[in-house]
C-alpha cells in the first residue's frame, strides 16, 4: 500500500518536473521575428533608426536598406525612433513585410548639439557651447578655417610660433591653437 503511493507521488513530481521543463520552451516558441524596413517620406532608407519592443527589453537597429528585424510577437508595439524625425510609436498586425514611415521634425535638430562621437539635447549641456554662423565670416576675407574661427569663438586662442629666428606670422608657419587656457587640447 505505501509503495503504491510512494509510486503514485513519485509519477506527479516526474509529471510535473517535465511540464515545469517544457513550460519555458512553450513561451519562446510563441516569439517570432518581426521583420520590415523603416523609410523616409521621399521613400530613401533611413539607416540606423532604432526599434525597440515596447515592454520588453529587445531591439535593433536598422540595416544599410532601412531593414530591421527583432524578436516579438502580433499585437506588440513597436516604438521607432530617429534624431531629426518624429518618433513612431505603431501596434504591430502581422509579422513580415511591415514598411514603416518616418516624417522630418526639423524643430528637433535646433536642440541637438553634437558633441565629438555624441549627440547631446542642448538644455542639458553644462559647459560652454559656441556657435558660429555662415553670416558672421562670409564678408570677412580669410584665407583658411583659422582665419574663420579666429575671433567669432570664446576662449579660442591662436598662436603663429616664429621659427628660425624669425618674428611670427609669416607665410608657411603653422598656427596653433587651444581652447580656454594651455592645458586644453
Amino acid at each position: 500500500m505505501k509503495k503504491e503511493k510512494l509510486m503514485k507521488i513519485q509519477e506527479r513530481l516526474v509529471f510535473l518536473l517535465i511540464f515545469l521543463f517544457l513550460l519555458p520552451i512553450g513561451v519562446i516558441a510563441q516569439q517570432k521575428m518581426i521583420t520590415g524596413q523603416v523609410v523616409d517620406e521621399q521613400g530613401e532608407a533611413v539607416i540606423g533608426a532604432s526599434v525597440m519592443v515596447k515592454g520588453a527589453k529587445t531591439g535593433t537597429i536598422t540595416d544599410l536598406d532601412g531593414n530591421f528585424s527583432v524578436q516579438g510577437k502580433a499585437g506588440q508595439t513597436l516604438s521607432i525612433s530617429y534624431v531629426g524625425y518624429t518618433p513612431l510609436d505603431v501596434k504591430i498586425t502581422k509579422l513580415q513585410n511591415n514598411r514603416f514611415v518616418l516624417k522630418e521634425n526639423t524643430e528637433v535638430l535646433d536642440e541637438v548639439v553634437v558633441v565629438g562621437m555624441d549627440t547631446q539635447k542642448r538644455n542639458t549641456i553644462t559647459a560652454a557651447v559656441s556657435v558660429v554662423k555662415g553670416d558672421d565670416i562670409v564678408n570677412r576675407p580669410i584665407t583658411d578655417l583659422t582665419s574663420a574661427l579666429q575671433g567669432n569663438v570664446a576662449g579660442l586662442n591662436f598662436a603663429s610660433d616664429a621659427m628660425g629666428g624669425a618674428k611670427g606670422g609669416e607665410l608657411g608657419t603653422d598656427i596653433k591653437f587651444n581652447i580656454r587656457g594651455v592645458g586644453s587640447i
